[in-house]
């Protein structure tokens, strides 16, 4: 029964950065609508990867962070 559970946990995490890593091209080949790009640098804000990816991605969500479009992760 553990082994199901990991599998799940793992598969959820998977998705996860299945669905970050589509995001991140749909976002470098211009492919998002400004909605999608604030929704998208949001993520990246609460789940710390805005901080950790190359320098751009942290200056962008900071210049969001500061125009008011997202927000800091409390």
């Amino acid at each position: 029964m553990q082994s199901k559970k990991k599998r799940k946990l793992f598969a959820r995490r998977r998705r996860k950065m299945e669905n970050l890593l589509d995001d991140i091209i749909a976002y470098e080949n211009g492919e998002m609508e400004w909605d999608s790009v604030v929704v998208f640098f949001q993520k990246l804000i609460n789940n710390g990867m805005a901080w950790s990816l190359q320098g751009h991605y942290g200056r962008t969500a900071m210049a969001m962070i500061e125009e008011g479009y997202c927000v800091r992760k409390k």
